[in-house]
């Protein structure tokens, strides 16, 4: 039975990390202005709330609650890809 190389051990190991790093920028900017210009509202709301307690660093749970369809992911959505 062959032995992998080397380097293929490597890429194997390192896959996760290497898809994870390989995205365009450019692209993921323009998916979060675009997130961004979608929120509602209450959306807004807890956008800026969770933005800014993070920007004093104080952390904290927030909790977002809903009915199904009031878009709760597409906030998450959008906080994720602010980082």
């Amino acid at each position: 039975m062959p032995l992998p190389s080397i380097k293929d051990a490597v890429y194997a190991i390192n896959r996760s990390i290497i898809d994870e790093l390989d995205y365009d920028t450019t692209i993921e900017t323009s998916r979060f202005e675009s997130f961004v210009r979608g929120l509602n509202l209450d959306q807004c709301h807890a956008y800026s709330s969770i933005l800014n307690a993070y920007d004093r660093g104080e952390g904290g749970l927030f909790f977002i609650y809903g009915g199904g369809g009031k878009r709760k992911t597409y906030l998450w959505d959008t906080l994720i890809s602010k980082f």
